[in-house]
């Protein structure tokens, strides 16, 4: 690690779309979706992959239906995200494409990262 990095909170976080939540229950992961509906601290979001998931957000969260957010969290055993935390990404972002990189890396994780997703 260089001097000036800081080190990561959070364990290994696998990219992934909502048909690999499954495989990941327990793990933390990073999941991107736009958000569909908010309700309170619970919001649905449609991921790369078009399916729907529910995440389990801070009730201080601020962002609106149409956003696309990426969310850091624990996948559940009912396959919902309680998220840590999120960041922003531009309404410009193309799922598609992102989608195209989650299934590249869960065929290929050796180019991605050292453990398979």
């Amino acid at each position: 690690m260089a001097q000036d990095e800081a080190p990561s909170e959070y364990p290994p976080t696998p990219r992934v779309n909502n048909s690999m939540l499954a495989a990941n229950v327990d793990r933390f992961v990073r999941l991107v979706g736009t958000v569909m509906k908010i309700n309170q601290s619970t919001v649905t979001i449609r991921t790369s992959d078009k399916g729907e998931t529910i995440v389990h957000t801070n009730s201080n969260a601020v962002y609106a239906e149409g956003d696309v957010i990426e969310y850091i969290g624990s996948v559940q055993p009912d396959l919902s995200l309680v998220a840590e935390t999120f960041a922003p990404f531009p309404k410009s972002f193309n799922m598609d494409n992102y989608n195209t990189m989650i299934e590249l890396a869960r065929k290929q994780y050796h180019l991605f990262s050292a453990v398979p997703y």
